[in-house]
Order: C-alpha cells, then sequence, then structure tokens
C-alpha cells in the first residue's frame, strides 16, 4: 500500500457488524473502515480490485466467513494497490450499559465520524467522502454535520470536498471497505473467543495492523504515554484517593431525586467512562451536549461549570480545567494542570484585588481588611494575607 500523497483523493466508506444497543452474541465488536484512494490512482485500484474478484471471490468479507487462507490471499493482492486504509473499531461489551450519561450508540458514532472528519480533513489535497448507499443515510448526515464543526479548524488545510452516497455494486473500492472491514472484526472476534488463533489469522493481523495510516480502537485503557512516564507512587495514591470520592458522590447521588444532584451525578459519571475508554479530557461543550440531551434541557458550558463541575469540586473530586476540557484527575501533573490554568484566571484578579487593599492602606493608615467583619471574606484574606 502506498503513502499518502500530496494530491485530491477518495475516501471510499464501509462498515461491519451493528451500532445495535443491547447487542446479540457475535455482535460485540463494529468496525468501520474508510478505503483511501488518490484520484489519479483511481483507475488502476478499481481494476485490481476487480481482478482480484475474478480470480478470488467477490469483496464481500460475510461470503468469505472463516477461510482465514483464502482471506489471507485477498489481503496480499489487496496489499499491492496504491492505496490506504482509515480503521475505527469499537469493543460495545466494554461500554457499561448502566452509565446514566452515555447512549452508547449516538456516542459511538460520534467518537467515530469526528476523528474520521478530523484526519481526512487535515489531510492534504482534499477528499472526497463516499458512502455505500445501503441503509447508511444517517452516517452521511452526521458525518456532514461534523464537517461543518471541523471546517474552521482546518481553514488552511485543503479539507473535505464532498460526502456522497453510492451503490457498492457498482464501485469495486466500497467492497473492499467492507471487506477490510470485516476482516479487522472477524479478527478482532477470533482473538477475543480463542487462546490461540490459527497461523492464517496470525498472519492477517499482522498485515492488517501494520499497513493503514491510521487505526484507532474505541473504548481503550491503553495509553501511549504510561510506557514513557510510568505514575509515582504518589501518582497512584492521588489516583485512588480521587477514585473514593468520585465512588462516594456517585454512591450519594446516582440516583438522587434532586434534579442538580442528579446531573451532576451524569456529568461524573460521563467523565469517568471518558477517562476509562483512555479519551483524555472532555471539551465543556461536548459535556454540556450530553448532559442537554440525556436530560432534555439546554445545559450551556457557564451552567456546567458553576452548577455541576463548581459542586462536584467542593464535595473533594479533583477535576482538572483547562483549555483542554474536563477530566477526573489521576496524577499530578493533572493536578498542575488545572493549577496552572486556574492561576492564569484567577491570579490577576487576587493580585488586582491586593493592590487596591494596598493601595486604601497608603491612603489611610488604615488596613481594609480591619474593616470587615470576621467572617466576610475570609477566603480571600487567606488568600492575600494582612
Amino acid at each position: 500500500m502506498s503513502a499518502l500523497a500530496s494530491m485530491s483523493r477518495t475516501a471510499y466508506i464501509d462498515e461491519s457488524g451493528t451500532d445495535q444497543f443491547p447487542f446479540p452474541q457475535g455482535d460485540r465488536f463494529f468496525c468501520c473502515v474508510a478505503v483511501l484512494v488518490d484520484k489519479e490512482n483511481t483507475a488502476t485500484v478499481e481494476d485490481g480490485l476487480r481482478a482480484i474478484e475474478h480470480d478470488i471471490c467477490q469483496l464481500k468479507s460475510s461470503n468469505i466467513g472463516n477461510d482465514w487462507r483464502k482471506r489471507l490471499h485477498v489481503i496480499d493482492r489487496i496489499s499491492a494497490l496504491p492505496l490506504n486504509y482509515w480503521a475505527f473499531m469499537v469493543d460495545k461489551a466494554a461500554l457499561s450499559p448502566g452509565s446514566p450519561g452515555i447512549r452508547h450508540r449516538s456516542s459511538f458514532r460520534k467518537k467515530m465520524l469526528s476523528i474520521l472528519a478530523r484526519d481526512v480533513a487535515s489531510m492534504p489535497g482534499g477528499t472526497d467522502i463516499v458512502f455505500d448507499s445501503y441503509g447508511r443515510a444517517d452516517f452521511q448526515n452526521e458525518l456532514t454535520t461534523l464537517i461543518g464543526k471541523v471546517r474552521p479548524q482546518t481553514l488552511f488545510q485543503d479539507g473535505i470536498s464532498s460526502v456522497q452516497m453510492m451503490s457498492s455494486e457498482e464501485v469495486p473500492a466500497i467492497r473492499c471497505a467492507d471487506f477490510i472491514a470485516g476482516s479487522l472484526r472477524r479478527l478482532r472476534m477470533d482473538l477475543t473467543n480463542a487462546s490461540s488463533p490459527n497461523t492464517a489469522a496470525r498472519a492477517i493481523r499482522a498485515k492488517l495492523l501494520n499497513v493503514q495510516i491510521k487505526w484507532e480502537v474505541w473504548p481503550s485503557k491503553i495509553h501511549e504515554q504510561a510506557t514513557l512516564d510510568p505514575p509515582t507512587e504518589g501518582d497512584s495514591k492521588f489516583s485512588l484517593a480521587n477514585a473514593s470520592s468520585v465512588k462516594a458522590f456517585l454512591e450519594l447521588h446516582a440516583t438522587s431525586a434532586t434534579p442538580s444532584r442528579h446531573l451532576q451525578a451524569i456529568a461524573l459519571q460521563t467523565l469517568v467512562d471518558q477517562a476509562e475508554c483512555g479519551l483524555g479530557s472532555m471539551p465543556a461543550s461536548e459535556l454540556a451536549d450530553v448532559l442537554s440531551d440525556t436530560t432534555g434541557t439546554r445545559i450551556d458550558t457557564r451552567y456546567l461549570r458553576n452548577e455541576v463541575i463548581g459542586p462536584l469540586r467542593d464535595f473533594g473530586v479533583t477535576i482538572t480545567g483547562s483549555h483542554n476540557g474536563y477530566r477526573i484527575a489521576e496524577r499530578l501533573k493533572d493536578v498542575a494542570e488545572y493549577l496552572a490554568s486556574s492561576e492564569s484566571v484567577v491570579g490577576p484578579m487576587l493580585r488586582r484585588a491586593k493592590h487596591a487593599a494596598q493601595a486604601y492602606h497608603s491612603a489611610t493608615g488604615i488596613s481594609v481588611w480591619d474593616l470587615l467583619p470576621p467572617t466576610q471574606m475570609r477566603d480571600l484574606i487567606n488568600a492575600l494575607g494582612n
């Protein structure tokens, strides 16, 4: 498969599995694949894929089933063509059905399509997106909406040129996307269910997982930085302490009849899901959208900050907040990031307040703090001193 060139391309998209919840046995994994073909290579790729179908079999994963050797033969032929692919796998069993803040189907579809929109929009040269027209108009509509959100962030890049639906019967590259998605999904099922995958399955795993330009599995607890920056003993102790605070709040308020507490519990559980899936910080706007979707009431980011995150912190849950979004703190660097972000906002305000108090003292010889009742502004007095 080729390296990406700085020219326009087409992304042919298809998926394997369903976004159904609850899911039946055998439908644990969902995989979406975009086969990426530079425009100048379109004819070569189409001819090559039709030749594979003529020589071996139709590029439809379900027709090959567990015939791993035939699948491997097809993959070898595909690998020789000038194309790349992007892949996204969802393990639905890793999503907790009891989580109050997550709507499983829309959650992983939104996650998948937002990453696809971001990645494709950032590719040089411009990209046309083609979906299989069979029953996936919802994908096209959601992706079009997400493209509108990422376009302002890719103002100086060529981004996504168009989104359209075409029949897989007419477009061999869509059938190729189906084949790769099905192969990845069956491989994941085989590796999950079998203690010792057969030799052909191992060969497919080696080929598929090392040739694509993007590979993302969700949810995932694997943090790439973990091996480079292992947690200290202090990090581990702090993480356990903060987890205890999280658990205590959820036990008290997850089913609370008080709307504000219930909303806070939903937000906290959503951040727990975010952390367990290894997704990093959640933007305030995205968390506000989750709460709005769950409650049916519009929640803006200001309300989120003051009436949801603030009370959670007052309870004792350490939630970092910065330009990167909100996350449950697990390590010293999380707390340091939060302190740095807070200092940039609160620091100037405190310094100005201190200057005002000093100006009053210089003019009158009287400390402004002596004129205030003992209980008034206690926190400010402690922060600024006399």
